[in-house]
């Protein structure tokens, strides 16, 4: 009998509460499956952790994992999932005093670039942020907070929770439930937390920003309004600070246009190149 048809016949008994096809499957890819996990870390026992972990869900879950499973391919992936998972929750978890509401208190490479500020300076001479979306409101967010970056773009972010937090969004549902309980987890309402709000707000810190921004926001765009980028630009250049705005008329959050696709991507480009490689300053900055 070949590996594939032993796995289905194995899978097809555990799928029945068959005990020692289990373990005969356990003992098969025990050695293997270590091997491959020791790629990711040089933490043994958490390999053997998660190892452990995966057999026993496999067990647990056995009858909401399809009859047709390749086997195989099911644990090696499941594995690396749950090695990831570990690795991140061992990872520093760096909390700004600043936010209120716990908003940002996630593990994220932002908050790694951050806590290890002094390291990046040494070891490196220039970095660059990007961010779309709520991305692009963090991006704005933290250059409020840190010159660590040496340019930033700012894609379609929110920039003043006061503001987008009463409106409507294109499909007719207003934004408060995004504060409140979803993306931006303040956990309360405008009313209830007007300085958390603000303080969460990169256009109130704007002037703290030493960072270069280009932001990338349409004035078709119905997921975050068009003033939200447009009051960040207005704000950054009535500070003096270095900052441009791109907008591709009737586009909406995303492009969809092949040609403002490609010229965006040559924007992003030209702009990092510039900043962090010391190109030519292209015609249109």
């Amino acid at each position: 009998m070949n590996d594939e048809k032993r796995d289905i016949n194995l899978w097809s008994q555990i799928k029945k509460g068959d005990v020692l096809a289990y373990h005969k499957l356990y003992d098969q890819y025990i050695n293997v499956l270590f091997t491959f996990g020791m790629q990711y870390t040089n933490d043994d026992t958490l390999v053997q952790d998660a190892i452990h972990d995966v057999f026993v869900d496999l067990h647990r879950y056995r009858n909401n994992i399809a009859a047709d499973v390749v086997i195989k391919s099911y644990l090696f992936k499941a594995l690396q999932h749950d090695i990831f998972k570990k690795l991140k929750s061992q990872t520093k978890t760096v909390c700004l005093d600043i936010l209120s509401e716990g908003t940002h208190k996630t593990d994220s490479i932002e908050d790694e670039l951050i806590y290890n500020e002094t390291t990046l300076h040494k070891n490196a001479n220039l970095a660059g942020i990007q961010g779309h979306s709520f991305g692009g409101y963090e991006t704005s967010f933290l250059i409020t907070k840190t010159d660590l970056f040496s340019c930033a773009i700012i894609g379609s972010g929110v920039s003043n929770f006061t503001s987008n937090y009463p409106v409507m969004r294109s499909n007719g549902i207003s934004t408060m439930f995004k504060y409140e309980v979803d993306q931006y987890r303040m956990g309360s309402s405008l009313f209830d937390n007007l300085d958390g709000y603000i303080k969460n707000s990169p256009l109130f810190s704007a002037k703290n920003v030493t960072t270069p921004a280009l932001i990338f926001h349409n004035d078709g765009d119905s997921a975050v309004p068009y003033q939200e980028g447009q009051s960040l630009f207005f704000a950054l250049r009535r500070l003096g600070k270095e900052a441009w705005l791109v907008n591709y008329k009737k586009e909406s959050h995303t492009l969809d246009k092949a040609n403002n696709r490609k010229d965006w991507t040559l924007k992003m480009q030209q702009y990092f190149d510039y900043y962090l490689k010391g190109s030519d300053r292209p015609d249109w900055m």
